[in-house]
């Protein structure tokens, strides 16, 4: 994932902008995640949000009176989240970390019952370690929400083609190394010990005309899984 972190060093302002600008698919993001965290955040509830970017989801957390922990790699992102969490007044919940996936603290080990990760897998280099730590912060009957790059989509299928074709990819595209379909992710939660509830597709993709036929699992370029912990051979 280090790989990574020069291109979102140089890229926050603008990820952080996308949020605030009012982009369609980052207010319909927004929106997907907002309605998920609410539904499963209890009070009290310590929450991770891991590969946190700007603070954008910990905030949501933040804003129903619950604590979170937020790590990423990439110190402008961190130093954004922060001065965004200062400005909305949030500062006393949100506690940001630099810090790579796989990320485990032995203070944080089991603490976790709401666990966030938006965007992030498809830039790491090994995707089971990474999510078998989730399971390791996360305390019995935690939830982890994670999306993952919807390799079902038309458009994704585009971004592969542009991989093999003698043209300038678009910088993401450089870093990210996977894309899953549902089967896929829910194989490697269950082996890293989450046992999968819900799958939501979201995320419009560029030039719809071409790409936005048929059913959300093909057109839409992202999902959200709801998965809880498995604790039965904890």
């Amino acid at each position: 994932m280090t790989d990574s972190k020069d291109y979102f060093n140089r890229h926050a302002d603008v990820f952080s902008a996308q949020y605030s600008t009012g982009r369609p698919d980052f207010v319909e993001r927004v929106a997907v995640w907002r309605q998920a965290i609410d539904r499963y955040l209890k009070p009290e509830m310590p929450v991770i949000d891991l590969g946190c970017g700007d603070g954008t989801l910990s905030r949501i957390v933040a804003q129903s009176g619950n604590e979170c922990v937020g790590i990423d790699q990439s110190p402008k992102m961190i130093e954004l989240a922060r001065a965004l969490a200062q400005k909305q007044g949030l500062s006393p919940l949100l506690h940001y970390e630099i810090a790579t996936l796989p990320y485990l603290n032995n203070r944080d080990i089991g603490r976790f019952g709401l666990l966030l990760c938006s965007s992030v897998l498809e830039y790491v280099s090994a995707l089971e370690p990474v999510v078998q730590s989730f399971s390791k912060l996360a305390r019995p009957d935690a939830i982890l929400l994670v999306s993952f790059p919807n390799r079902s989509a038309l458009y994704r299928r585009y971004e592969r083609l542009k991989r093999i074709l003698p043209m300038r990819r678009n910088d993401y595209l450089k870093y990210q190394q996977h894309t899953l379909n549902e089967h896929e992710a829910k194989v490697l939660l269950q082996k890293c010990g989450f046992i999968t509830e819900e799958v939501h597709y979201y995320g419009r993709p560029p030039m719809p005309f071409l790409f936005e036929h048929g059913s959300d699992r093909d057109t839409k370029t992202l999902f959200l899984v709801v998965a809880r912990r498995d604790d039965r051979n904890q």
